[in-house]
């Protein structure tokens, strides 16, 4: 998946990348999930009542339990759906 930039996108999506990090500039890849993504991200970095230090935790614990599934996930999917080969997907 390329990393785009703001030059990349449509007039009426480069403001997805105001803050320019991998994440968004792979998910603009799609800007439709990038808006999406975005404003999830928003109302919990900003409209949660939680106290600042539970939710960085909170956000921290989440992403790691959430790319060990999806680690563990699509190599299943690799080896089910493209035939990949246990030295391809390392």
């Amino acid at each position: 998946m390329s990393l785009l930039d703001p030059s990349d996108l449509a007039p009426e999506d480069q403001d997805l990348l105001k803050r320019p990090i991998s994440l968004f500039k792979a998910l603009v890849n799609s800007p439709k999930a990038g808006r999406a993504f975005s404003g999830s991200a928003a109302i919990i970095r900003y409209g949660s009542k939680l106290d600042p230090r539970l939710r960085e935790l909170a956000i921290l614990q989440v992403g790691w339990l959430a790319v060990r599934l999806r680690v563990s996930h699509h190599v299943k999917l690799g080896y089910d759906s493209a035939s990949a080969t246990m030295t391809f997907l390392r």
